[in-house]
């Protein structure tokens, strides 16, 4: 939407509506407060659910409720942000420091890391660039080969075990 659409579209309301459009997105959608907080008055009569009802089908109300909508889930987005930094940075878990990588990532438009690593037969590299490549991967999600090795040490002895293990059915 352009500024010229948006300064028109608030200026095809007048204040209270206004109002009654930023205060039901800060309320969740709670119609009848944003009218009170907005200064409509609620009597208890039927013209104030009239008003109500004119406001929820004002096509520029509704308009105008999106648009605020939409800011809003622009400032939250900085914020969401910043708890994925948050995360990936003091996390205890690898896995949570690499999901929450791997959604800052595919959130700021790079493809995820198994769309990296598939090449078709001309771009295939040869055992060394590929444990250069994996290599260079792991360190930049800040994970230690090492631990990759010991967790599939563990899942592969576990392996073992459940392939070795003897189940009684009882009829």
């Amino acid at each position: 939407m352009s500024s010229v659409s948006k300064r028109f579209l608030k200026s095809t309301l007048n204040d209270r509506q206004e109002a009654y459009c930023r205060h039901f997105v800060e309320r969740g959608g709670a119609a009848t407060v944003a009218m009170e907080l907005a200064g409509y008055d609620d009597d208890g009569s039927s013209k104030f659910r009239v008003q109500l009802s004119r406001l929820r089908h004002n096509p520029a109300i509704r308009d105008r409720i999106h648009q605020i909508t939409r800011e809003a889930f622009t400032s939250d987005a900085v914020e969401a942000r910043e708890c994925l930094l948050q995360l990936i940075r003091t996390a205890r878990s690898e896995k949570v420091r690499l999901d929450a990588a791997r959604d800052l990532l595919d959130r700021a438009g790079h493809k995820p890391l198994e769309t990296l690593l598939t090449m078709n037969a001309s771009a295939a590299l040869d055992e060394t660039e590929l444990k250069e490549k994996i290599s260079g991967l792991l360190s930049q999600l800040n994970i230690d080969p090492a631990s990759l090795k010991r967790q599939k040490e563990v899942m592969d002895a576990a392996k073992e075990e459940f392939e070795e293990a003897t189940f009684v059915v009882n009829d």
